[in-house]
């Protein structure tokens, strides 16, 4: 018999079937990318683990330092009651055991401190960086080994722009939260706490006065925080639209040029830019009114040490050492606050960003061939085509 090479067909004809729009496919499937923050920690826990040791090393110098800024306020305290207006018959401090009658050498010794705080300060700020730097090279690497091996298929579904702003804009935000926020949302907790143990340390009645307005602050970063998150969702949305329509005109600029869609892709990549402005406009507006409203709060909370503190120092049940003490903590305590509030911003953006990369680490790759030898193939003697089509998609042929 004559050997022949049949091609298998699915449709009784040769004819093209129109596809869904991209552009709304993109928009759609951009807005299903949703992840809770423990699916999310679990699945960049593989790239965190082998510098883990180096995160715990950060976080401790940061410990450190947030000790040497709660201990600040508390020598201004000594030095008041001490030496500028004595609370007992003779001047003089003790610092740890040690009963210090001079100033000058109180002086010196705070002096000694500072200088401190600000080497461990300056080594903690320079190991942070080099170990998101080492974090983000290995997730950048990885991810970008990951998509040789994925199948070409994939690629089919998926823009090169969409996959640039995942390699780099979307690894470029996940630097950010190595780098500027994960560590210091710790040490900016660990101070929070630490400064209303001190508060309640030098004076349980004002501190608990104080603490009346932190179920407002949690209430508000929370209620917030979901805001942002929803918003930045969005912008990265946009963003990998426009990388995408951006990419298409680039790849087909010949065809924009020879036929009459130039105006139509035009309009359409201002329409993308415009929805983008919109959705950064409404980010900016959502932290424009959080920033102040914490502004406010700290007025509120210097306003109230004032008013309760003034009565507590003329009914000597306070020093003015611990009056002072107390509007250092209270400024001291919103501070960090408004770290949070902008580490919020960055973190938000970077929890999105993280969606997207996981979303595509988590994609299988393509199957290896087992065996590099091939079978002998038998000599063709005719070829015969038959009702073929092709599709880049089951169920939704194109050809």
């Amino acid at each position: 018999p004559t050997n022949f090479m049949r091609i298998p067909s699915g449709s009784s004809s040769l004819r093209s079937t129109m596809t869904p729009d991209p552009q709304a496919a993109i928009a759609t499937e951009e807005k299903e990318i949703k992840m809770g923050n423990i699916t999310l920690a679990k699945s960049l826990w593989p790239f965190i683990r082998p510098y883990a040791w180096m995160l715990g090393l950060t976080t401790i110098l940061v410990f450190a330092v947030t000790f040497f800024e709660l201990i600040m306020p508390l020598l201004t305290q000594k030095a008041f009651d001490g030496f500028i207006l004595p609370v007992g018959p003779e001047p003089g401090v003790r610092l740890a055991g040690i009963q210090i009658t001079s100033f000058n050498r109180f002086c010196l010794i705070f002096a000694a401190i500072t200088c401190t705080a600000f080497v461990i300060d300056f080594c903690q700020t320079l190991f942070m960086e080099y170990t998101g730097q080492k974090i983000i090279l290995h997730l950048r690497s990885s991810l970008f080994a990951h998509m040789t091996g994925l199948p070409v298929s994939y690629y089919d579904k998926n823009s090169s722009g969409r996959l640039v702003s995942r390699v780099a804009g979307d690894i470029e935000n996940m630097n950010e939260m190595f780098t500027s926020v994960l560590v210091f949302i710790f040490k900016d907790l660990a101070l929070l706490m630490g400064i209303l143990g001190v508060m309640f340390f030098l004076n349980v009645r004002m501190a608990g006065t104080i603490s009346l307005i932190v179920p407002v602050i949690i209430v508000s970063v929370l209620v917030f925080s979901k805001i942002l998150r929803n918003a930045f969702r969005t912008i990265r949305q946009k963003i990998a639209e426009i990388n995408h329509s951006f990419s298409e005109g680039i790849s087909g600029v010949k065809i924009i040029q020879t036929t009459s869609s130039k105006g139509r892709f035009v309009e359409r990549f201002k329409q993308l830019n415009k929805d983008h402005f919109l959705a950064a406009m409404f980010q900016i507006k959502i932290f424009a009114m959080f920033m102040p409203f914490i502004g406010f709060l700290s007025v509120i909370g210097i306003a109230i040490i004032l008013w309760a503190g003034s009565f507590a120092v003329i009914n000597q049940t306070l020093t003015l050492g611990q009056l002072v003490a107390f509007l250092s903590y209270i400024k001291l305590f919103f501070r960090p606050l408004r770290d949070l509030s902008e580490k919020f911003n960055l973190l938000q953006n970077a929890l999105a960003s993280a969606e997207r990369i996981i979303l595509v680490l988590q994609q299988p790759q393509a199957q290896k061939r087992t065996t590099r030898t091939r079978s002998p193939l038998n000599k063709i003697e005719q070829i015969r085509f038959e009702t073929i089509n092709f599709s880049y998609t089951p169920k939704e042929p194109v050809l």
